[in-house]
This record gives C-alpha cells, sequence and structure tokens, in this order.
C-alpha cells in the first residue's frame, strides 16, 4: 500500500515570515494567503507546506 503526502503543517510564531524563508531555502513559490489561516509554501506539484 502506498501513501501519498499532499499537504504538510507546522505551527510557526510568524507565517509569512517562516513561509518565505523556507520557500527560498527550497528555491520554490510561496503565498501569503492560502484557504483559512496557512501560508502555503509549494514544494512541488503533489506537495504543499502549509505554515500557521
Amino acid at each position: 500500500m502506498t501513501v501519498h503526502l499532499d499537504h504538510l503543517m507546522v505551527p510557526s510564531q510568524n507565517k509569512v515570515a517562516s513561509a518565505k524563508l523556507l520557500a527560498e531555502l527550497l528555491g520554490v513559490s510561496w503565498s501569503e494567503t492560502g484557504v483559512g489561516p496557512f501560508a502555503p509554501v509549494y514544494v512541488n506539484d503533489g506537495l504543499t507546506h502549509r505554515l500557521r
């Protein structure tokens, strides 16, 4: 059985600064706004890392 991870949520003190830093380190895009209280970092087509 294969498990497919499509998102990961990580709590942070400052979601925008954390999302920006993570995106810069990984060389991927991010957004200040997302669904709900999250700042998404788009890691690849199948994985979005959401900071809260």
